[in-house]
């Protein structure tokens, strides 16, 4: 698989494991572990390290152009449970938005409650959507697991607890003990959030050493000398000192030392799963709620932009009558993934802006697929960046700012957004704010519409 081109990977576990005696289950479990704010990168450029999510990439699918349609935790982990766009969940970041409270409008008919409806046994482990309280518990889940990292007192900063144990390794523990004694009878559904590898970074000590010679992306993106051409709110920002860089990759070692022990999650669930005979009949799913960048056109480390960093995530799939070691060129999205698991269910959800790739994992030839998709950001602080919403199409990359500002790049060409030919290319600025317009306000099946294919 092409470096440069792993971005989104969904694991499905075809293992084969004897099941003599069991029950055999007209429906297949499902197992959907959402990572933080994990840079693609770290998994491209070391996945020799992480043998556990090698072996899952080796026995399933992975996406090469996987996307989310809003680079921020919240909007984005909504956006999984319900397949909609930002513009129709409404779901903010605190503290500029609602957080958790936006939500709860819609979870009478989000995906653990349609799951539910299916027949499945449901669980929700790790990490909630911002601003969760701690104490309202969301319908649709048999197990409520769900945290506020803010809340969790009895970890330290460096994610580990009284007994040096990690909230990843806690989760993963967790989630076994929900597959081997806690379920029931019925297939499940589990939503295991890590709080990995967000900053800052939980892992074991034993890792303290490994990485050590890691460094933030040094692509042609990485503190890029020349911004003239780019919007105010990204020209206000210096070139980054020695410093500043240091501190960076010194977050980005600990990223990878982080997923280091999300690697070992991994193997206690498959191990988990094995134990139980439910290795052959459960889709596993390993993807991000974003992306993330280090000195990406000066920026520092965040996520919240349209550029390729932020809105590219890992996705690799893997499990019942999925090939083996196989990838996938067709963009596919967060949006898809509440649909997704609702079709492996039998099912489907009642609304969602997203699509079912289940049959593009199956190597038959698939209907037409999507050509371009939407993404939106929320006005941040932090950065003073206006709120936009852009179109992403195959070859193009093209943002529409609030303010009097556009960003047009030719990613065939230019895939690390160097130039922004907004002003030298006014036909293709024409033809996809035609495009973007369609899909601003667009919802259901008239946002497939858009999405063309």
């Amino acid at each position: 698989m092409h470096a440069a081109r792993f971005v989104l990977v969904v694991l499905v576990c075809t293992l084969a494991l004897a099941c003599s005696g069991e029950r055999q289950k007209a429906q297949s479990n499902v197992l959907l572990i959402m990572t933080d704010d994990l840079p693609v990168s770290v998994l491209e450029e070391n996945l020799g390290s992480y043998p556990n999510i090698r072996a899952l990439m080796q026995r399933g699918v992975t996406f090469e152009n996987s996307f989310v349609t809003q680079p921020v935790c919240c909007p984005s982990r909504a956006t999984s449970l319900t397949g909609m766009y930002s513009h129709n969940h409404h779901v903010g970041q605190p503290p500029e938005g609602g957080g958790e409270m936006d939500f709860r409008t819609l979870e009478g008919e989000a995906l653990p409650v349609i799951m539910q409806r299916a027949g499945y046994d449901t669980a929700y482990i790790g990490k909630y959507l911002n601003g969760y309280d701690g104490e309202h518990r969301p319908p649709g889940w048999n197990l409520w697991g769900g945290v506020e990292p803010s809340r969790m007192a009895t970890f330290g900063v460096d994610g580990r607890n009284a007994e040096g144990v990690t909230h990843t390794e806690v989760f993963g523990k967790d989630t076994a003990s929900f597959i081997r004694e806690e379920r029931g009878e019925e297939p499940f559904f589990v939503y295991l959030a890590t709080i990995a590898p967000h900053e800052p970074p939980a892992y074991p000590a034993r890792y303290d050493s490994l990485f050590s010679n890691e460094q933030a992306p040094r692509n042609a993106a990485f503190n890029e000398k020349d911004v003239s051409d780019k919007p105010r709110w990204v020209r206000k920002h210096p070139l980054e000192n020695a410093q500043r860089i240091e501190a960076e990759d010194d977050i980005y070692r600990d990223m990878a030392r982080s997923m280091k022990d999300v690697d070992d999650m991994v193997s206690v669930l498959v191990g988990a799963l094995g134990e139980q005979g439910d290795l052959d009949n459960t889709y596993v799913i390993l993807t991000s709620d974003n992306g993330f960048h280090f000195g990406t056109h000066r920026l520092p480390q965040a996520k919240w932009t349209a550029y390729e960093e932020d809105i590219r995530v890992p996705l690799v799939v893997a499990g019942p009558g999925v090939p083996e070691g196989q990838a996938r060129e067709q963009m596919v999205l967060n949006n898809d993934l509440a649909p997704t698991t609702a079709d492996w269910a039998g099912t489907e959800m009642p609304a969602t802006d997203g699509r079912s790739f289940a049959e593009l994992l199956t190597g038959d030839s698939p209907r037409a697929w999507r050509k371009r998709f939407e993404v939106e950001g929320a006005y941040h602080p932090g950065y003073r960046r206006p709120p936009y919403q852009a179109v992403r199409t195959e070859r193009w990359l093209y943002v529409d700012y609030e303010t009097p500002a556009q960003e047009l790049y030719d990613l065939q060409a230019d895939p690390h957004e160097l130039e922004n030919v907004a002003k030298k290319k006014p036909g293709v600025v024409e033809r996809l704010s035609g495009q973007l317009e369609d899909l601003r306000a667009c919802e259901g099946q008239r946002c497939r519409e858009a999405e063309g294919g």
